[in-house]
């Protein structure tokens, strides 16, 4: 199995244990799975964009395209994450998850912050 889709396939057990009802095995197909596989391909090109702010000196043009692409890709991710019933919140420190989901109630973490700070994808290798 892959990187991603063990990723994947810890989120939707993370999830199902705290009851989100979008998750649970009769609400959830194989099409939900791919969905849950991009967010978590775009949360790891979220932390590179971010790592690269940290560590590298760019002109405009490049600060204006990585804003511009790290823009679309916060947007995307939230726009696919809403329809489970969850929320992202964004980070700019690269030295942990840079994308985390919040559940309505919370309580579901995998982060040193606890239930405050969510759930962290986009993990590296």
């Amino acid at each position: 199995m892959s990187d991603t889709r063990n990723e994947v396939h810890d989120l939707v057990n993370a999830m199902r244990k705290a009851g989100i009802p979008r998750f649970e095995p009769r609400n959830f197909c194989d099409a939900d799975f791919e969905d849950l596989g991009e967010v978590v391909k775009l949360a790891r090109k979220h932390r590179v964009i971010q790592e690269r702010w940290h560590s590298e000196e760019m002109g405009c043009d490049t600060k204006f395209a990585l804003e511009e692409r790290q823009a679309n890709i916060e947007s995307s991710i939230q726009m696919t994450v809403q329809r489970y019933g969850l929320r992202a919140k964004f980070s700019g420190d690269p030295r942990g998850f840079t994308v985390k989901l919040h559940t309505p109630k919370g309580g579901v973490f995998n982060t040193l912050g606890g239930a405050t700070e969510g759930y962290g994808i986009g993990r590296t290798q």
